[in-house]
């Protein structure tokens, strides 16, 4: 609200994401001599069949695969009907049969010569019948199997004992699931003692030695061999940690077959469907000659473009190779496990170890490590490297920072405020903190309303305790007094549970729940000049922004984009080398939004480059939310006026970055108030109860830190 003791969300309730395989199965073994070796992935990629570059189109490719222990494609051509041919790596083609609709297929040749195949359009074209078709050598139909409603086909493999498996994705639940073909039957049935993971689990199946290998493209990166008997999993191969990322060097090409190797290398088939170009690319464990430097988080999901440029820094630097660890990249992550990780990182750094670079969100779990020091000082590197200040906006360093000492640096800035609606509250300003809560708790029928937005009662009270800069009067730091067992407290519990959830409601409410109720108040991002609404027009509505005294926005960093120095790294040097990579206008234009850069020249490019395209007349369309509801929205070059732009600019020039001693401070406090506070909202405790319990708790806290 006033200043940059308040608006600072606090974290203890933002450790909602992903779960799953440990570390990198890559990253070394401990030698007797104390020294460890450390493993990359090394991806080498060769063509086996060219790309067409005809002008005519001569057809499609309906599948690439391992056959007879080599890559083949199955193709079919447009000027030859529905007929389908094998074609090989040395040039020479094998007509096999002749299938109804063929280049609409895709295709799949088992040992004996037999074909299976299913509509490419199914799950992607509403209607489209999810229909296993499967052919003999000699083109005769065997049996077509109609599978259940929504089902789509994944995937195909035939084992070493000559079994046919799919995968499949559940229509409903989008469960992927193995089932095997019976020829014999027509039917395909479950193997339901083989459990793939969650809806959001996908990759491709193979088949191993003895079982089945699954190769995993999302949430655990990598291959393991699966029991057909038992369902058993063991992990052959991760992806995870490395600075190769699948996929990496085959862009607009579909992975359509693999096998692990002897030597234990994995070789993969990727194919362009289209203009018929395959490879062949084989991924080795390498041992590594830079010296390696250890970049590590605890959820890996949503920092893709991170991986790929930790990926281009180890394939452009002579010194120093990256690798990188986390937990998982799973979406729904286990809460506990997650925390257990993080915990984990924070006491090897609390013990003078851990990696060399933090990233994203470990920092939830680094306050402690931060304020006794666990973080280097950047501002020397910066100076020492030429790196200015003012060149970038203030969200660029605003995570941790202690005057002149700069401990983290950020990519990608979020800026934003709160405000409320004065129309629904029934005010024409800001109100002090009494008229406001009296307000929320004249609204009839609370529960169609959120405060802010969807949110947890304990951090609604959190909120509102942080609307002035003296926390509303209920504690003085200075004088080492608190005192909750008045009326403002009460009302600020009361609106608390009117407006928010209690952690069970939020942690098991379906997730969609409570948006599309309107709100009292909201929260504005700066973070393009479309979507932004300048002050004088949000004013005009009667919304009423909450800034700081000199009328700016608040800026936090965008934790995803975040990166600090581990003091105990025996290769700063190295890790700032990466950093200032980071930080560079050449690496921040290539964020997905520019405009979110928080170097100040990349940003002003993005904008004037955005003005020159609506120039020649083009329009932006976007849909966005307003009032609850999705509106398609186009904006023209008139509606990109030059003060929205400069407000723009200012906004982000002027957001106030977090008081980081302050946040420090009042952590353990708001950690005392959330905890007992949820008492009441569940019913287990009055108010007065509460009130003197929090009372007392938060003096002691003071009294021990004073």
């Amino acid at each position: 609200m006033e200043n940059g003791k308040k608006r600072r969300r606090v974290l203890l309730s933002s450790l909602i994401f992903g779960v799953c395989l440990a570390f990198l199965g890559s990253c070394g073994r401990e030698e007797e001599s104390g020294e460890i070796e450390y493993y990359d992935i090394e991806s080498d990629v060769d063509t086996v069949f060219m790309q067409d570059r005809s002008r005519e189109p001569k057809g499609m490719v309906l599948g690439m695969q391992y056959y007879q222990g080599e890559p083949v494609q199955l193709r079919s051509d447009w000027m030859e009907g529905d007929k389908v041919y094998l074609a090989r790596t040395d040039g020479s083609r094998e007509d096999l049969m002749e299938i109804p609709h063929a280049k609409s297929m895709h295709c799949y040749l088992d040992r004996e010569g037999n074909v299976y195949c299913w509509e490419k359009a199914v799950g992607i074209v509403p209607d489209t019948d999810p229909v296993v078709w499967m052919y003999d050598s000699s083109g005769r139909e065997v049996c077509r199997v109609n599978l259940e409603k929504g089902t789509v086909p994944q995937d195909i493999c035939q084992t070493g004992d000559n079994r046919i498996l799919l995968l499949l994705r559940e229509g409903e639940t989008e469960i992927p699931v193995l089932a095997e073909f019976d020829a014999g039957k027509g039917a395909v049935s479950r193997l339901d003692q083989v459990q793939l993971g969650k809806s959001w689990v996908s990759g491709y199946i193979a088949g191993g030695k003895e079982g089945l290998m699954f190769l995993q493209e999302e949430g655990g990166e990598g291959i393991s061999e699966i029991s057909l008997e038992d369902g058993t999993r063991n992990a052959s191969q991760s992806f995870q940690g490395g600075s190769y990322v699948l996929g990496m060097n085959t862009a607009h090409m579909e992975l359509e077959d693999f096998r692990v190797a002897e030597d234990g290398s994995v070789e993969i088939l990727w194919a362009n469907l289209e203009n018929g170009r395959g490879v062949q690319e084989k991924l080795q464990l390498k041992e590594q000659e830079k010296t390696v430097l250890v970049i590590q988080t605890t959820y890996a999901g949503d920092i893709q473009w991170i991986r790929e440029k930790i990926r281009d820094f180890n394939q452009q630097n002579d010194s120093y190779h990256l690798i990188l660890q986390y937990l998982t990249t799973e979406a729904g992550a286990d809460v506990g496990l997650l925390a257990e990780y993080g915990q984990m990182i924070a006491m090897q750094m609390g013990a003078g170890k851990g990696p060399d670079i933090l990233v994203s969100y470990a920092f939830n779990f680094m306050d402690g490590v931060a304020e006794k020091g666990g973080f280097t000082d950047l501002a020397p590197y910066m100076a020492e490297s030429g790196m200015k200040e003012e060149d970038y906006f203030p969200s660029a360093f605003s995570l941790w920072r202690d005057g002149e000492k700069i401990y983290t640096v950020n990519l990608s800035g979020i800026v934003k405020y709160d405000w409320l609606d004065g129309k629904a509250l029934g005010v024409e300003e800001k109100p002090d903190i009494g008229t406001l809560l009296d307000a929320l708790l004249a609204v009839e029928e609370p529960g169609n309303y959120n405060y802010l937005e969807v949110d947890t009662a304990a951090n609604v009270l959190i909120e509102l305790i942080q609307y002035t800069d003296d926390y509303c009067g209920l504690l003085d730091w200075e004088e080492g007094v608190c005192d909750f067992e008045g009326e403002l407290f009460s009302k600020m519990l009361r609106a608390a549970r009117r407006y928010g959830y209690t952690q069970e409601e939020f942690m098991k409410k379906p997730r969609d729940e409570g948006y599309d109720r309107p709100g009292l108040g909201g929260t504005t991002l700066i973070t393009d000049i479309y979507v932004y609404e300048p002050l004088a027009d949000m004013e005009s509505q009667r919304i009423i922004p909450l800034l700081a005294e000199d009328g700016g926005p608040y800026c936090w960093a965008d934790i995803m984009y975040t990166f600090a120095i581990n003091a105990n790294s025996a290769h700063k040097e190295g890790a700032w080398e990466f950093l200032s990579y980071m930080m560079s206008e050449e690496v921040q234009r290539t964020q997905s939004s520019p405009m979110t850069a928080t170097n100040r020249a990349v940003c002003m490019e993005a904008l004037e480059e955005e003005i020159r395209w609506l120039e020649k007349g083009n329009v932006m369309e976007k849909y966005v939310v307003k009032e609850n509801t999705v509106e398609f929205i186009g904006w023209t070059r008139k509606d990109i006026t030059e003060e929205k732009v400069a407000e723009f600019i200012s906004m982000r020039d002027r957001a106030e970055p977090r008081d980081t001693k302050e946040f420090w401070r009042m952590k353990p406090i708001w950690q005392i108030i959330q905890e007992e506070a949820e008492a009441y909202f569940t019913g287990d405790r009055s108010i007065e109860e509460v009130a003197d319990i929090i009372t007392n708790r938060v003096q002691l806290y003071l009294d021990e830190n004073r």
